[in-house]
């Protein structure tokens, strides 16, 4: 019984790990386009930047 419950709680620990790096790498894919979008308008935010 005792085994059957640390392998369950193994593989919930292993789930949640997965979805932890797949959140963190879709986060860190976000902010790479946000960083390139604001990239490309910075100009135009910020007009004194082309100055």
């Amino acid at each position: 019984m005792l085994g059957l419950l640390s392998q369950s709680s193994s593989q919930q620990a292993k789930t949640l790990n997965h979805q932890i790096s797949g959140t963190f790498q879709l986060a860190i894919i976000k902010l790479r386009e946000s960083q390139s979008l604001l990239g490309v308008n910075r100009p135009i935010l910020f007009p004194e930047t082309l100055v």
